[in-house]
């Protein structure tokens, strides 16, 4: 009877750091799979300012403006600023090689990928005029009726601009 007790408390204990490092891991991924209807329902509840930026890895432009745009939020973050990134790239590079792609370029902010794959349906939601095109940025603050969709890549300048019209 000690026998079964024991090793029935031996798979009992297996099973549970199993279960632990599983959960360990999932918790390590930065990255959220999110819906179009998901991320426009956290930014029509947010009230303080916010940067989306879409982006995709494949995009030389995309990856060039993220520094900045972390940059100039850490700059402002006491105010609440914050910047969100939103992944373009296709289902094969969640999560995994995603993640070890913002891992190397240190990107702080947080991230989501969009499991989107018709921009006919997710691009108007978040601008009427969006034709699809990255890098994208959405500056908006809610509490003050702010809102700029920019479709181009932003310079360091431009960021700091677009920055200081966000927070006025």
């Amino acid at each position: 009877m000690k026998s079964i007790f024991g090793l029935f408390f031996s798979l009992i204990l297996w099973v549970g750091v199993g279960v632990s490092k599983l959960q360990a891991q999932s918790s390590k991924t930065r990255i959220q799979s999110i819906g179009i209807r998901q991320l426009d329902s956290l930014l029509q509840a947010r009230q303080a300012p916010l940067i989306i930026n879409f982006w995709a890895t494949f995009c030389k432009p995309c990856i060039e403006e993220i520094p900045f745009l972390e940059a100039s939020v850490r700059q402002y973050e006491k105010m609440g600023l914050e910047l969100w990134l939103v992944s373009l790239d296709m289902e094969e590079m969640f999560p995994s090689k995603l993640e070890v792609f913002t891992q190397k370029r240190s990107f702080q902010s947080r991230q989501f990928w969009l499991q989107e794959t018709n921009a006919d349906v997710f691009c108007p939601i978040i601008d009427p005029q969006w034709s699809g095109a990255i890098p994208a940025s959405l500056f908006i603050h809610r509490a003050t009726g702010y809102r700029k969709f920019y479709e181009e890549p932003l310079n360091e300048q431009q960021i700091k601009s677009a920055v200081q019209l966000l927070l006025q």
